[in-house]
């Protein structure tokens, strides 16, 4: 155990106010085993962890010193080595020492279960993701719905046959929960209600087509098929907001709304496949004009469309310094927070689809003001 966990709990107990006697009271222990602690001869037994953090109001993280900021300056330091071209199974080992570093941190987990998951993973690594994918469902939190939900979605895709119909009948009832609201609430002809659930329903879907899965899509289109499957999405983007002038504006009529993420994202990824740098740098443009708009914004400043369909949701912006979001949607369906910052951007800029652009001048200022 962490030798620097004594000189944290007196840390901990003299600014809380606390005499030995009180903290060892509080957890049904002698003052002589709180004191042994602090003087650095013995350990306090990791099931009093959580119970000693609680009385601190503390994580059991920071009891061991490890500050958040250093697991996310790991993760950072990970995300630079994928966007380097590290090979799968070097990302796969890089994150494999973030998650033996910090053990009790959830964020490491998740990005090694992403890749233990994914192509191109082999046998051994997908046996090692679907053993994560179980402990990260069954300990996962209320606030870890929406990264419950992605996992059982990628259990479902590299689960053996033999074990998928047990699977889906343990975890996947919940998914069938805005179906049944939408039967109820018909049902009792509480047209509000309806129209809501329905809404989030759908907005639940639109996210998962515009979202899941997109790069490794474009990866395996071949190349005279990413175009059309890019303009198709900002076709559908613009019909949904209602933009009809231009089917293919990735500025549309330069409003934010509930779609802009998606907007943002799919405007720089379509730019990959012009094959005419004009043409892609303005697309690039517009997609960060819309960008600073919401960067703009005041915090919580709610976001609508003026499509009737969407009118009861609302999504509100949120600036989260803290983890280097500049503009962040969380929103109301199951699927969770919908987020988007400068590094997702630079991130999607930066893969091999776009290396037909990398010489271009104002390309690689535009990489600049995003690092």
């Amino acid at each position: 155990m962490n030798e620097n966990i004594g000189i944290n709990i007196k840390e901990l107990r003299q600014k809380a106010g606390m005499t030995q006697n009180i903290l060892a009271d509080k957890l049904g222990v002698s003052f002589q085993s709180v004191s042994r602690w602090e003087r650095g001869e013995g350990y306090p037994d990791i099931t009093l962890l959580p119970m000693i953090a609680a009385i601190f109001d503390v994580t059991i993280d920071s009891l061991f010193g490890i500050s958040t900021n250093e697991v996310d300056k790991r993760i950072e330091e990970f995300y630079n080595c994928r966007r380097k071209g590290y090979d799968h199974k070097q990302l796969i080992e890089t994150a494999h020492n973030i998650c033996r570093d910090f053990p009790k941190k959830r964020e490491p987990k998740y990005i090694l279960f992403d890749l233990l998951s994914a192509p191109p993973s082999d046998e051994k690594e997908r046996n090692e993701g679907i053993k994560l994918g179980y402990e990260l469902i069954n300990s996962a939190t209320s606030a870890d719905d929406w990264r419950k939900t992605v996992v059982i979605g990628d259990m479902i895709a590299i689960l053996p046959d033999e074990e998928l119909e047990d699977f889906i009948a343990e975890y996947t009832h919940d998914r069938s929960l805005d179906a049944m609201l939408i039967t109820r609430y018909r049902r009792q002809k509480d047209d509000k209600k309806f129209l809501k659930q329905y809404a989030k329903a759908l907005y639940s879907e639109l996210w998962s087509f515009f979202n899941c899965f997109h790069l490794p899509l474009l990866g395996m289109l071949k190349q005279e098929e990413r175009k059309p499957h890019c303009e198709f999405k900002m076709k559908i983007l613009n019909a949904l907001t209602q933009f009809d002038r231009d089917p293919l504006s990735v500025l549309g009529d330069g409003e934010v709304d509930i779609f802009t993420l998606w907007r943002i994202q799919w405007g720089t990824l379509m730019a990959a496949f012009t094959n005419n740098e004009e043409e892609s740098i303005k697309m690039i443009s517009e997609a960060l004009t819309l960008f600073d708009k919401i960067r703009s914004f005041p915090e919580n400043t709610p976001l609508e469309t003026r499509n009737p369909l969407f009118a009861p949701i609302k999504i509100y912006v949120e600036h989260n310094s803290d983890k280097g979001y500049t503009g962040l949607f969380p929103e109301i369906t199951s699927i969770g927070a919908s987020g988007i910052d400068s590094e997702f951007i630079k991130y999607n800029l930066e893969t091999p689809f776009f290396d037909w652009l990398k010489d271009n001048e104002e390309f690689k200022e535009i990489i600049k003001r995003l690092s």
